[in-house]
């Protein structure tokens, strides 16, 4: 993982890790947190990038600590049910961004006693964690319950444009050129004939 250090103005001591800044995406101009990093550099409080010009030796952020952390969190709540190491792991998550933590324990006093409940907690973890990253859909679809939601979502949009979505839409389309230059491939995804 690459990190952004916060330093004091005297540069003798680091503030913090960076964990919220942890994307090489702030180079975009349309990332959000972009304003953060420029309205500290402004204050006077250096930010030590760990990159300075992208290029073919640097390396993309493909996954985030808290995306590691919620795998663990629903991999080993899925094999062994709700148990510590998948609570801590979920709590991880939750203490960056100063939310409560979850307890296991029954539905009456508010814990996660069941594996449905504790799978629950995940997903709408992961909703928050990522929210604007582009990875809803992909856990949507993972978890079976992609048309479910989108469909909730219901009717045409301000213009008019319908939003119910298909099990064709599960997959994209094999572009045709790719069809026909690939033997093995016969027909397209289903819905996409």
């Amino acid at each position: 993982l690459e990190f952004y250090y916060f330093r004091t103005p005297d540069a003798t001591e680091v503030l913090d890790r960076g964990s919220y800044f942890d994307l090489t995406s702030l180079d975009s101009a349309s990332d959000l947190r972009r304003d953060t990093v420029l309205t500290l550099e402004k204050m006077g409080i250096p930010v030590e990038y760990s990159h300075h010009e992208k290029g073919p030796s640097q390396h993309e952020i493909d996954l985030r600590y808290a995306d590691a952390l919620l795998i663990l969190a629903e991999a080993s709540n899925e094999v062994n049910g709700p148990n510590s190491e998948a609570l801590n792991a979920l709590n991880e998550v939750r203490r960056r961004s100063n939310a409560s933590d979850k307890h296991l324990g029954s539905m009456e006093e508010g814990g996660l006693a069941t594996k449905e409940l504790f799978r629950s907690a995940v997903l709408e973890e992961r909703s928050m964690e990522f929210a604007l990253e582009s990875d809803r859909r992909w856990d949507l679809i993972r978890w079976g319950i992609y048309l479910d939601v989108m469909n909730a979502i219901g009717g045409p949009d301000e213009i008019g444009t319908s939003k119910t979505r298909m099990e064709r839409h599960l997959l994209y389309p094999i572009p045709e050129s790719e069809i026909q230059a690939n033997e093995a491939i016969n027909e397209n995804n289903p819905g996409w004939n």
